[in-house]
């Protein structure tokens, strides 16, 4: 895990310098610089895999005519390496970087296909004056971009590129940052800066005839046993819910862990310490568990300065602080997130399938009689569109948005505030649904998820756990164990069916089937204490319509307005720490 920024049409060592200094904390361990006649490369070093000098970065091949700035980790490349030697390739390291290099020596740009990894790096191809940039399938580990004259600068963070991109906000993708709490597909707070598209643009249809509970297992075990190598301590973050227990059980099997817990010092806040207990004890964990005070939440502009973008979601409060206190012990951990959006944990998917099955009822029964009805506001169309085709898509996003059909004309204001020009052409506040559909609602919630809510989830991970220099692995977006979730009947997805069945085998009854409970942030208890709403009172941003809604009926609804005002919140601080 490091960090990487690039110079692509320019030598600008000076440039390169200063954006490789911003990113100390992805890589304190060391850094690096490679400057030619028309590219610049910057490196920061977090030492996983070959502690030597022999893996320093940028790495070059043995005549330097490929040169190589990577973050992340090739999980096979012992085995790439020992097909590369068999071909007579000659290494020089120990380490999964260098693998790369000779991979793409043997295979071209098609390398990219044979990696099982997290990763995003920038490969320079001197003979042929060519360059290629790749992420991973999921999007694990971040990569931006901004062009300018011709030139392409890339960084891991966003805040490497402003020491050349212009502080400027995209007004376009707040619209849509105000509606869902992040910034969906390629688009960030900063206009003319976008992240680096996923790789992963292919679904699976169903097959029947295989025995998935097994050849999950057997994937899942391989890919946590891949992620806990490593020449330095490795931990696991353990909440006692199925995804991260199952994980923590099936590395107990290799030897003795360290867990990580999180929980409050108000035992009045509600936490997950007692169920994390239960399972450390279970596999005989080393284990820690970790309390913060309410005075947490003044970290909040610091968190979104290493962030670069305004996350939205409390849990990354505590989610700073478990890492903080992780890093004392290890350098790396294990994290259970992806098995929600792979094996269908959300309640909203339950939601939308019982509103498709009301509403299919209805158009059996009731719809036939309504169309002579000659009322148009009776002619009703009681058919539920389709399996999330466009207007199945409109009604999940409905459901898991932040605000509704009655703030819509308040809400259009955001935009219409600005002037088509401070808007530009980025995003306008749409969703990035091009990739492909299946004939299973379940199907493409997820697939919707993955394209978006899941790419935020990642991102939080990635950005707060390497701010105190501690990489986090993700054992279910290994890619073998994403291609074979789309293989399964959707049927086997609901609720985690089939992962709960093969916890079933690792875990105790009850925490196999225990229900999904989304982790407790006492976001209430902080908008009172700290006077937030007074804060968002002064936000030029929301149309004041919108603010005081939210305000006025806070109190009604908590859960909703909440939202709405955690949410303006955070991008407040996020200005203040950009100071923007």
């Amino acid at each position: 895990m490091c960090g990487i920024c690039a110079i692509i049409g320019e030598s600008n060592k000076k440039l390169v310098l200063d954006m490789n200094n911003t990113m100390i904390h992805r890589g304190p361990d060391d850094s690096g610089i490679y400057v030619d006649d028309w590219f610049s490369l910057g490196h920061r070093r977090l030492s996983i895999i070959d502690l030597s000098p022999n893996g320093r970065q940028p790495m070059t091949n043995e005549d330097d005519s490929v040169i190589l700035i990577f973050n992340g980790e090739i999980y096979n490349f012992k085995e790439l390496r020992f097909e590369l030697e068999s071909k007579g390739h000659k290494f020089k390291s120990n380490t999964d970087t260098e693998v790369i290099i000779h991979l793409y020596e043997e295979e071209g740009k098609e390398c990219i296909k044979h990696l099982n990894g997290e990763f995003a790096f920038i490969l320079i191809d001197k003979g042929k004056k060519d360059y290629l940039v790749a992420r991973d399938r999921s999007g694990v580990k971040p990569l931006y971009v901004y062009r300018k004259d011709g030139i392409e600068y890339y960084a891991s963070e966003i805040k490497a590129l402003l020491k050349i991109a212009p502080k400027e906000i995209d007004y376009g993708s707040l619209n849509s940052y105000l509606k869902l709490r992040y910034y969906p597909g390629e688009s960030t707070p900063f206009k003319n800066i976008f992240k680096i598209p996923i790789a992963s643009r292919t679904y699976l249809g169903p097959e029947k005839n295989r025995n998935f509970q097994k050849e999950l297992d057997n994937d899942l075990n391989i890919a946590i046993s891949r992620r806990l190598f490593a020449d330095v301590p490795v931990g696991i973050f353990l909440s006692g819910g199925v995804d991260s227990s199952l994980i923590a059980a099936i590395s107990s099997k290799e030897s003795v862990q360290k867990t990580f817990s999180v929980g409050y010092e108000d035992e009045s806040f509600e936490n997950e310490l007692k169920q994390a207990k239960g399972i450390s004890d279970y596999i005989g964990s080393e284990h820690k568990e970790i309390f913060i005070g309410e005075n947490s939440i003044d970290i909040l502009p610091k968190l979104l300065y290493h962030a670069d973008e305004p996350i939205a979601d409390p849990a990354a409060i505590p989610l700073w602080f478990l890492a903080k206190e992780s890093k004392k012990s290890v350098s790396v951990v294990l994290s259970g997130d992806g098995a929600d959006e792979l094996f269908g944990g959300y309640e909203q998917y339950s939601i939308m399938l019982k509103l498709k099955k009301y509403t299919n009822f209805l158009t059996r029964m009731i719809a036939p009689s309504v169309r002579y009805i000659p009322n148009p506001l009776l002619n009703l169309k009681f058919k539920y569109t389709g399996e999330l085709g466009p207007e199945g898509k409109k009604r999940f996003i409905d459901l898991v948005k932040n605000y509704g059909k009655s703030e819509a004309k308040d809400y259009q204001k955001i935009v219409g505030m600005f002037t088509e020009k401070e808007l530009g052409e980025q995003n306008q506040g749409k969703l990035p649904f091009s990739y492909p559909e299946s004939k299973s609602m379940l199907d493409n919630m997820q697939i919707c998820d993955y394209h978006n809510f899941l790419q935020h989830l990642l991102l939080k991970v990635d950005k707060v756990t390497m701010a105190h220099s501690l990489e986090a692995r993700v054992p279910y977006m290994d890619h073998k164990i994403l291609e074979l979730s789309r293989r399964f009947d959707p049927s086997l997805r609901k609720d985690k069916i089939i992962l709960r069945r093969v916890a079933l085998d690792y875990l105790p009854k009850k925490v196999a089937l225990r229900k999904k409970q989304r982790f407790f942030t006492p976001i209430h208890h902080w908008i009172k204490k700290y006077n937030i709403i007074d804060c968002v009172k002064n936000t030029k941003i929301v149309p004041r319509e919108t603010i005081e809604k939210a305000v006025t009926h806070y109190d009604q609804s908590p859960l909703y307005y909440g939202r709405q005002i955690w949410t303006i919140y955070t991008f407040e601080k996020w200005n203040e720490a950009f100071n923007i």
